[in-house]
């Protein structure tokens, strides 16, 4: 299959499935999950909306990187950005909307007088994401260097 052909492809699932679905998602939820969703101390839409943005950026990377000579130090750049906004994703997710609980999110509902918490810990998950990125990354760097290698 022809780079750009793919790149397209590529941006399009991306595209689908990063921002498409997480924004039309709340709207398909029925009434009484979103209604239970109300009473969650982050606001479900919240957390749609930036993992949608981060959709479209990552696609339109994915895009450009089709269109651009795998030995440019852009490919690289491009490569590694890309990379870095999946840890973003994944950190958003884990924590629920708060980058910076780094996996660790805690969760205090009111309802009826009662109070419940949750701690969540995905701190495991994330050290694991942290260590594929870095080896992705690294991935990356190796494969602009054989590039290079072939164009010379």
């Amino acid at each position: 299959m022809n780079r750009k052909a793919k790149a397209v492809l590529d941006a399009i699932l991306i595209l689908v499935t990063s921002a498409l679905i997480p924004l039309m998602l709340p709207g398909m939820l029925p009434p009484d999950v979103m209604e239970a969703a109300s009473y969650l101390p982050f606001k479900l839409t919240g957390l749609m909306n930036e993992i949608a943005l981060i959709g479209v950026v990552m696609a339109a990377l994915a895009l450009s990187k089709g269109f651009v000579d795998k030995a440019s130090p852009v490919h690289l750049g491009i490569s590694t950005i890309s990379k870095v906004l999946w840890l973003v994703l994944i950190f958003i997710v884990m924590g629920l909307g708060r980058i910076g609980n780094l996996g660790v999110t805690t969760l205090t509902m009111e309802m009826e007088g009662a109070v419940s918490t949750v701690v969540l810990d995905f701190q495991v998950f994330i050290y694991l994401t942290i260590l594929t990125v870095l080896l992705k990354i690294a991935h990356s760097f190796l494969l602009f260097r054989e590039a290079r290698l072939e164009k010379m």
